[in-house]
């Protein structure tokens, strides 16, 4: 079974319990467990599929918002914004919209609303004309991967420190299911 944790910590305190009970049970050597956090499988996913070059960190991620923060805010009101909280906000925002595939598009905005509409679109268009992943897509990107064929769909899935399931990995039980 394809294991998968809510974090990286689970996903640490996980293998090494089943190294403990390996060395328990007197073995040296053994396969490694199909153990990996939500975030981890999905970049490994990405990996499998040729994606992985393409996948923003969140470093990377925040340097694009701020610049465009900063690019649209100069000479402006907004220009007072303190940039960093505001670009991890927008992120924040940007994934939320993301991963439920929700558009702000045809919806009536308040001006906070489409000054921030305006800096994902130009973010969005960013990513397209470099061919860049948003983490926040890799979601729907594994789960089309999987349904094609070009990955391999696991058997069993077991789920492990989940308050609520995210969209993405929603989409993936219905499909193993």
């Amino acid at each position: 079974a394809l294991v998968l944790t809510a974090n990286k910590r689970l996903f640490r305190y996980l293998r090494d319990q089943f190294d403990q009970q390996m060395l328990v049970q007197g073995e040296s050597v053994w396969s490694t467990p199909q153990i990996f956090s939500y975030e981890a499988w999905l970049n490994r996913c990405a990996n499998d599929l040729g994606n992985g070059w393409r996948l923003l960190n969140q470093q990377q991620q925040q340097c694009l918002w701020e610049e465009q923060i900063e690019s649209s805010s100069r000479g402006t009101t907004l220009e007072l914004l303190q940039l960093s909280k505001t670009a991890e906000k927008a992120i924040q925002a940007h994934r939320l919209l993301n991963e439920y595939g929700l558009s702000l598009d045809g919806q009536y905005l308040t001006e906070d609303q489409a000054v921030f509409s305006r800096w994902q679109q130009h973010y969005k268009d960013q990513c397209r004309q470099h061919d860049w992943l948003d983490q926040s897509d890799l979601p729907r990107l594994i789960c089309s991967a999987l349904k094609k064929g070009e990955l391999e769909v696991p058997k069993q899935v077991l789920l492990v420190g989940f308050d609520q399931l995210p969209p993405g990995l929603s989409l993936l039980m219905e499909i193993i299911n």
